[in-house]
């Protein structure tokens, strides 16, 4: 009884309903766990307003577990979560980097995501869950790169059958998920905060009273000027923003 109580308690309806009512909300869904899986984050990638971005990763599989001829997909979506570009990596060191600006998308400029997924040859039925947080490097006209490391689980991909899966982030049905990041930007002349939809379904999002709906597979911006608190409101039980602030002609980069 007690285990069918469990199964009922948390399964997705049951879910959805507590964290709508906020009765034991859960953020982040747990059912990868017993599976064999490469977990991603939806990585942050700037070409526009004269940034590029440098990648830096490791090999975890060969890192971790000693195995030989792995590889790396990767996979690039514009903020409209329009397709770009994707590319397999299968000659690595056991630490990695590439470079992100507009000639790697044929002299584009804009802003997206991207997913890193690792591939494993003869895993068999060995039961591995890897989550490659990696750091981002933002640099602005060519100044000093500003490092941030991943924000959040968002896709994954089957070592075994390449299935991806999402949904990691839960939702509700109300906007009653309530955000508020630990600094004061007073000083700041701007900042700007990115959004990447974590679900496969389209969220709410309200910053600073400012509300907008982010489809799947999308992201979006949000630039304030001269303000003290950001609060952020969402339907979405997971959401966080990687955030650019600058003053005096300086920029930093970070995550909430």
């Amino acid at each position: 009884m007690k285990s069918l109580l469990n199964k009922i308690f948390k399964n997705r309806l049951a879910i959805l309903l507590r964290n709508t009512l906020n009765v034991f909300p859960v953020r982040v869904n747990k059912y990868y766990l017993n599976k064999n899986i490469s977990i991603s984050d939806a990585f942050l990638f700037r070409t526009d307003n004269n940034f590029k971005t440098i990648f830096r990763f490791t090999d975890l599989p060969n890192f971790l577990y000693s195995y030989k001829n792995t590889s790396i997909d990767l996979i690039f979506f514009d903020f409209k979560g329009i397709l770009l570009k994707e590319i397999n990596i299968d000659k690595m060191d056991i630490h990695n980097e590439i470079v992100i600006d507009k000639n790697f998308f044929q002299g584009l400029e804009t802003y997206g995501h991207f997913y890193l997924f690792h591939n494993i040859p003869d895993i068999g039925d060995k039961k591995i869950i890897l989550s490659n947080r990696c750091y981002l490097g933002f640099s602005k006209n060519d100044n000093s790169y500003s490092y941030v490391h991943g924000n959040s689980y968002v896709k994954s991909k089957d070592f075994n059958t390449n299935v991806q899966n999402t949904d990691f982030s839960n939702m509700s049905l109300l906007m009653n998920s309530k955000y508020i990041p630990q600094e004061n930007f007073i000083d700041y002349d701007k900042i700007e905060l990115f959004f990447a939809n974590p679900t496969s379904r389209t969220i709410r999002l309200e910053v600073n009273k400012k509300e907008k709906k982010l489809l799947k597979n999308c992201d979006i911006k949000f630039e304030l000027n001269k303000i003290k608190k950001v609060a952020i409101l969402s339907n979405c039980k997971n959401i966080r923003p990687i955030v650019f602030v600058y003053k005096d002609g300086f920029y930093d980069v970070h995550h909430c």
